[in-house]
C-alpha cells in the first residue's frame, strides 16, 4: 500500500471548483479487510427526502452530502429558513450561514474553504471556530460571477475529518 492522496485530490477538487465546475465529492475506501485501530474510515451523509434508494441517489447527484469519518455537520442558512444548504445553489448575494459541529476531536479547527481572490492562488479558508462540537455564524461575501463556500473539520496536526459539498453562489 501508498500513501494516501487524498490532500493531492482534495487540492485538485477545490482548483475544479475554482474553474466553476459544480462537482461533488464522495467519500470511499480501497481497505480490503478489518480497519486498524488508527484507520478512520470515511463515509458519507446524504440528506435524502426518504430513506429509499432513488431519493439518496438524487441526494448524492445535488452534492446534499457531507464526507466524515466521525463528526457530524450541519450548514443551514443563518435566518432558519433553511435547515442544509449542502450542495445548495444560492443567489449572489452577501448570506449568513450557521455551522454547527458536534463529534469532533477535542482538537478540532473547522474552517470555512472557497474560492480565492485571484486566479492561480490557493483556496481561501479561514477558521470558523475548534473544539469538539460548537455552532458559528458565518458571513459569505461572493465573489462576482460564481462563488462557493465548503465546511473542513481537521485536527491539530492537519488530519482532514469533515468536509461538506459546496453551497454554491450565483
Amino acid at each position: 500500500p501508498g500513501p494516501a492522496r487524498n490532500e493531492l485530490a482534495l487540492e485538485m477538487y477545490y482548483n475544479w471548483l475554482n474553474q466553476g465546475r459544480k462537482l461533488v465529492a464522495t467519500a470511499g475506501s480501497d481497505i480490503h479487510g478489518p480497519f486498524g485501530p488508527s484507520q478512520r474510515p470515511g463515509y458519507n451523509v446524504v440528506y435524502a427526502n426518504a430513506l429509499r434508494a432513488d431519493d439518496i441517489l438524487d441526494g448524492i447527484r445535488e452534492g446534499r452530502l457531507y464526507l466524515s469519518s466521525g463528526p457530524e455537520i450541519r450548514v443551514g442558512l443563518g435566518d432558519g429558513s433553511q435547515d442544509s444548504v449542502i450542495g445548495a445553489s444560492l443567489p449572489l448575494v452577501e448570506t449568513r450561514l450557521s455551522v454547527s459541529w458536534d463529534h469532533c476531536p477535542d482538537d478540532a479547527v473547522v474552517r470555512v474553504v472557497g474560492r480565492p481572490k485571484q486566479a492561480g492562488e490557493r483556496s481561501a479558508s479561514r477558521p470558523i471556530g475548534e473544539g469538539p462540537r460548537g455552532t458559528a455564524a458565518v458571513q459569505i461575501h461572493p465573489q462576482p460571477g460564481f462563488d462557493w463556500a465548503a465546511v473542513e473539520i481537521r485536527d491539530s496536526s492537519g488530519g482532514l475529518h469533515g468536509l461538506t459539498n459546496p453551497t454554491f453562489f450565483g
